[in-house]
């Protein structure tokens, strides 16, 4: 469950609040507000609005760390993955949003690596792509799919705006209004095989809930490929799907998987598994033959 996005550093374009100045922005190519405002089918107020969830921060920002503070539960999962992710390495997005994990992948791996986001949420991708447009951002794939056990179309619960979050393949447990609509879903097995995909250096997931679904679909990927997984473990989400957040822990576990939890400046520290996961916190998972690749963040 990702929390909001902070706004860029003031420059040329915006004030520190994420609001519009004269001139158009020095990442976007020379577009004026208004112009990007109509690309993407906003009102130029809109647009102006919306800049508050502008995830893209420049790098010198991120490596000084101070503008993850703004990202709130994901700050640390943010961190490790900056520090982790080198050129070359491959990193998938499930259940991506406005994409604050993807824009922070393609920062780092600008032209050097893959960055694949998966978001079947036509509303979240709207605003996903507008982040991309703003930070310069091509190489990132986004792709309209959910991430299922299976691939099928299926319904889609969209939940009103102010928890957009909540967005899942089950009626989530909200007290607002819910759309339904019909999305195709994939397996990751699938999809990778049919893309010829046979590398994947680390993977977040966050489909409120579906995440063992979406692994029970991932069989060879957790067997074969065996990326590094920064996974929310919720029981207030898994509840819709029928089960405690803990069968996540313990499914991943049973692929050699060992478990830690992130600290808010990007280190690791040895998870104890446990009954109950009440807390929105995500957790990160480490092939046991790949623990050497991790030891360096692993707190003393």
């Amino acid at each position: 469950m990702e929390s909001a996005v902070p706004v860029r550093a003031p420059e040329a374009g915006w004030d520190r609040h994420g609001s519009r100045t004269a001139g158009p922005h020095p990442s976007d190519g020379g577009l004026l507000i208004a112009e990007l405002a109509d690309m993407f089918g906003f009102t130029e107020d809109e647009f102006c609005a919306m800049s508050a969830d502008y995830c893209g921060p420049a790098p010198r920002q991120v490596a000084a760390q101070g503008s993850l503070d703004y990202w709130g539960d994901d700050r640390g999962a943010l961190r490790f993955l900056w520090q982790f992710l080198e050129p070359g390495m491959v990193f998938f997005d499930l259940g991506a949003f406005h994409g604050i994990f993807s824009v922070l992948a393609g920062k780092k791996l600008s032209s050097r690596g893959q960055v694949v986001a998966f978001e079947p949420s036509p509303r979240e991708r709207r605003r996903f792509q507008l982040h991309l447009r703003i930070n310069g951002l091509r190489g990132v794939q986004l792709e309209p799919y959910a991430v299922s056990g299976r691939t099928d179309k299926l319904t889609f619960f969209t939940v009103a705006p102010e928890l957009g979050t909540m967005n899942s393949l089950k009626p989530p447990p909200v007290q607002v209004p819910v759309r339904e609509s019909v999305v195709e879903a994939v397996s990751l097995d699938e999809y990778l095989l049919s893309r010829h995909i046979e590398r994947m250096d680390l993977m977040k997931i966050d489909v409120e809930g579906g995440e063992l679904e979406a692994f029970c679909g991932a069989r060879r990927l957790l067997e074969s490929i065996r990326p590094i997984v920064i996974c929310e473990v919720l029981d207030g989400v898994t509840r819709s799907w029928g089960y405690p957040a803990r069968d996540i822990v313990n499914h991943l576990s049973r692929y050699e998987y060992v478990w830690f939890d992130s600290r808010d400046d990007g280190s690791l520290s040895p998870h104890a598994h446990r009954q109950e996961y009440p807390e929105v916190r995500n957790y990160v998972a480490v092939p046991r033959e790949k623990l050497p690749l991790i030891a360096r963040w692993c707190a003393a």
